[in-house]
């Protein structure tokens, strides 16, 4: 499914393909273990792998008080049957277990449908980050955003 969703949204994903290699997908599986400072997500129909986040809290001690979402995706086939917020929401309710958590951040396309549904679930757009990726010659803008989980 990784390399799948970087061949379909390029811009939501910093890897290329041919940064996904063998060798460099076998170092990510290995990353993908859950630790007291990250963990994958994986949402599954009939046995298969459709959707998937992963959460990262912030090392130093001056900022373990936020953590991001990184790497969401669900196939186009299993799109609007609601997993990406299912998805969303375990996140959330999971981190907001995490003690000394506050904040969950992400950068999401401008052009990514995927905003509506982070707005919905709380999200609050705080920034814009002109041309966040470059695809070839092209450009992609980023919106910065985060759930505050404590006053």
């Amino acid at each position: 499914m990784r390399l799948r969703s970087v061949q379909e949204h390029p811009e939501a994903f910093i890897p290329t393909i041919e940064e996904l290699d063998d060798q460099k997908y076998m170092e990510m599986t290995v990353r993908i273990k859950p630790t007291d400072l990250s963990w994958f997500l994986g949402a599954f129909e009939n046995g298969e792998l459709v959707g998937a986040m992963s959460w990262k809290r912030e090392e130093p001690a001056k900022l373990q008080h936020k953590s991001h979402i990184y790497g969401v995706y669900v196939v186009p086939e299993a799109r609007r049957k609601g997993i990406g917020r299912a998805l969303l929401e375990h996140l959330i309710s999971r981190v907001k277990k995490v003690a000394g958590v506050e904040q969950i951040l992400l950068t999401v396309a401008n052009s990514n449908p995927a905003k509506s549904l982070y707005l919905q679930c709380g999200f609050i757009s705080y920034g814009y980050e002109k041309k966040s990726l470059k695809i070839g010659e092209a450009y992609v803008d980023g919106v910065l955003m985060v759930l505050f989980l404590k006053d």
